[in-house]
């Protein structure tokens, strides 16, 4: 994991100034999920948070080799 600030969190200088490349290897069967907070932050009418146990879920539904 690099350090450095999440993607938008600055609008200064600063973002570009911790930026760190990094190579992921993934072999076949892996599997790499792209969300943002929005998606865990989601609630619904009664206020509950989507959470990362429900995305964690719903990607193992969808991705059932990643299991």
């Amino acid at each position: 994991r690099p350090d450095g600030l999440a993607l938008g969190l600055d609008r200064s200088g600063l973002f570009g100034k911790t930026l760190q490349e990094a190579k992921v290897n993934l072999a076949p069967g892996d599997v790499c999920l792209l969300y943002t907070d929005g998606v865990v932050e989601a609630r619904n009418a009664s206020g509950e948070q989507y959470g990362y146990d429900r995305l964690a879920a719903a990607a193992s539904r969808e991705c059932p080799a990643s299991r």
